[in-house]
Order: C-alpha cells, then sequence, then structure tokens
C-alpha cells in the first residue's frame, strides 16, 4: 500500500501497522531479490572462468591456450583444492565449528550429497577469487547454508546414516567421483 502524509494521519493504530508490515514485507522482498541477483551475476561469472565437470582429455590437435586460435579457451582459474573430498577434509571440517545433526563420513556414496558438495566446492572456489568482497558472504547465505541444511535435515540423504557407520541409498552412485574421492583419502 502507497500511504501518503494525508492518508497516514487518518489511520488508525491498527492500520499503520498493517502499512508497516507491508513496507517491512517489501523490503525484506527487495533485500531477497538483491541477494539473488548479487548470486546470479556471481554464478553467470563462474560459468565463464570454471572448468567443465567432466573436462575431455585433451587431443594431440588441440589448440593450446595462448595460441592465435581466437577459439581457443581462456585458461581456467587454479583451484585451491583439487576435488571436493580435499575441500570437505581441509576447508569445510577446519572452518564448521557446529555439529551436524545427519552427516555421513561416506558422503560421497550419495548422490544427492555428492552433487551438494561438489557444487559448493565450486562456487567457493569463485568466491574465494572474486575481487568484491561480499562475495563470499553471499556464497555462505545463498550456497553453503542452504546445501548444509539439506544435507544435514532429518529427511536428507544421511537419515539412514550414523556418524560413524554408512548405510547404502537406494539410489545409483556416481562411480568416476566416487573413486575421485576414494582416491583423495
Amino acid at each position: 500500500m502507497d500511504a501518503t502524509a494525508s492518508d497516514i494521519a487518518e489511520m488508525t493504530r491498527d492500520e499503520l501497522r498493517l502499512v508497516l508490515v507491508d513496507a517491512q514485507l517489501e523490503l525484506s522482498n527487495a533485500r531477497d531479490e538483491i541477494l539473488f541477483l548479487e548470486t546470479a551475476i556471481t554464478t553467470a561469472a563462474a560459468a565463464e572462468q570454471l572448468p567443465p565437470r567432466d573436462p575431455e582429455p585433451a587431443t594431440a590437435t588441440a589448440a593450446e591456450p595462448g595460441d592465435d586460435d581466437p577459439s581457443a579457451e581462456p585458461e581456467s582459474p587454479e583451484t585451491m583444492f583439487e576435488c571436493a573430498a580435499d575441500w570437505v577434509n581441509t576447508w569445510m571440517v577446519s572452518m564448521t565449528a557446529r555439529t551436524f545433526p545427519a552427516w555421513c563420513e561416506q558422503w560421497w556414496l550419495h548422490p544427492e550429497a555428492e552433487i551438494r558438495i561438489d557444487a559448493m566446492w565450486r562456487t567457493w572456489e569463485l568466491a574465494r577469487i572474486h575481487p568484491n568482497p561480499i562475495t563470499m558472504s553471499t556464497w555462505l547465505l545463498q550456497h553453503f547454508d542452504t546445501h548444509i541444511a539439506a544435507l544435514s535435515d532429518s529427511e536428507g540423504p544421511f537419515t539412514q546414516c550414523g556418524r560413524h557407520h554408512h548405510t547404502l541409498p537406494r539410489t545409483e552412485i556416481n562411480p568416476t567421483l566416487a573413486m575421485d574421492v576414494a582416491e583423495a583419502f
């Protein structure tokens, strides 16, 4: 509701409270939209910088970056961690003081966990090198908090697991990632 000064003067206390609640809701929605747009911008920039999820092996005829070939792709930024498992075991474990209600030490055997943690690691790598200091805060709110809440939820992928025992999920696992993670240990 757009209220003018004369409208406000004629309102009751309850009506004013409703106008205030509406204004607070609009402000909250605007903040959410700003965070969404910041994330979209960061994600769009990330899509230009991140290596593909399953890169194709280079062939002998492929042009090297830096050649005069205009179709050559620019070099991807160097990642701090080699894979999602390294990121979990080094960064996530050391930076997260809380105990999660549900977790599985063999998280990579759960497809939902695998995709969420891989996404968290890849977007963290981009947020880490992004020049805008708000990017990491946005990453924490939009990516880390959201994914950790879903992963550790009582209805999440680790529902059947305990902290020190693993129960196979009902879906198939990604054997490529499972092997990459197993090699990291």
